[in-house]
């Protein structure tokens, strides 16, 4: 830090994200580093028994994408109606301000990343049967 006329000036360095997720530890909504499956920039989360993904479950429940990355999620979300952040049997809550919205009807839904985090989300009505996952963003 270099000080001049009484002001501080400030030497930034950056940092650069490798392109493995974290390890996460507990792993948040069931999603340990190990299990998250590289998005591109653009992918599709399918439920509820669409296009061979679990009655109770997201594939891929754990996904990695680039800031900028779109996601759709795909499925009745009438039936499994989905909401942002862990789980209620979780305590990490993830990032603040996640772009997913919670969502209780269509089939499907198309969220944009801008940023880096990490956006659990869940089944509002399945989540006692493993049914939530994670989006990272990095």
């Amino acid at each position: 830090m270099i000080s001049r006329g009484g002001l501080a000036a400030v030497t930034l360095t950056a940092c650069f994200l490798s392109s493995e997720p974290p390890e996460q530890t507990p792993p948040l909504n069931g999603c340990a580093a190990s299990a998250f499956v590289d998005g591109g920039s653009a992918t599709t989360v399918t439920f509820g028994g669409e296009d061979g993904s679990p009655l109770f479950g997201y594939s891929p429940a754990c996904l990695h994408v680039a800031p900028g990355s779109s996601v759709t999620f795909s499925g009745d979300f009438s039936v499994h109606p989905i909401a942002p952040g862990a789980s209620p049997t979780e305590t990490d809550a993830g990032s603040p301000q996640s772009p997913i919205a919670e969502t209780v009807s269509g089939s499907s839904l198309t969220v944009q990343f801008p940023t880096a985090g990490t956006f659990p989300y869940f089944c509002e009505m399945h989540y006692a049967a493993g049914m939530a996952g994670v989006v990272l963003v990095q």
